[in-house]
């Protein structure tokens, strides 16, 4: 299970100034693409709900269908399969009736700090991001660590965003509280 925390940023300057003093070590770059689609008339919510996705890494070449199904505000469950082709993952939801709603488009710098995975993200159309997030049970204590990591690269209260998640910003900003067919 994934435990992440997000807030929103306006500048990665001071954060990757903090991210040396702490001795977070850079772990690479991605460039991601995020097919976003509706399963079966079983809505995808802004808050809430599954949601299953067709992820490309454009550096990598990987290819990713991945399946979150949300436990609560901090974590979700996933299942991910790694596909060889776009085209071909594409092709199969299209037959299998599946509706791509939308895109999401991001640059990532990801970091790792112990146990921790910090990502600073800039999503096209929405900003920037910083996300921290750890493997492992929904406890008192992951949690803790993650606020610890938000607090020493200097994320303010205010910035963190509980209750969002990418696809909830995409369907605000498209005027729709559920995305399905």
């Amino acid at each position: 299970m994934e435990i992440e925390i997000k807030a929103k940023v306006e500048d990665f300057t001071e954060i990757k100034k903090r991210l040396k003093k702490i001795k977070a070590r850079h772990v690479g770059q991605k460039s991601q693409v995020d097919y976003y689609y509706s399963l079966y008339h079983r809505p995808m919510g802004k808050k809430t709900g599954n949601v299953f996705r067709v992820r490309h890494d454009r550096i990598s070449g990987e290819v990713r269908m991945e399946f979150h199904k949300p436990k609560n505000i901090f974590a979700a469950e996933e299942i991910e399969l790694v596909v060889g082709d776009l085209k071909i993952a594409q092709r199969l939801l299209k037959e299998m009736k599946a509706k791509q709603e939308f895109i999401i488009d991001k640059e990532r710098d990801v970091y790792k700090k112990g146990k921790v995975e910090i990502v600073l993200d800039k999503i096209k159309g929405l900003g920037k991001f910083i996300e921290v997030e750890i493997e492992g049970r929904d406890t008192k204590n992951n949690r803790d660590e993650l606020y610890k990591i938000l607090n020493k690269l200097g994320v303010l209260e205010n910035q963190i965003m509980l209750h969002e998640r990418y696809h909830g910003m995409i369907l605000k900003k498209k005027g729709k509280k559920h995305a399905y067919f």
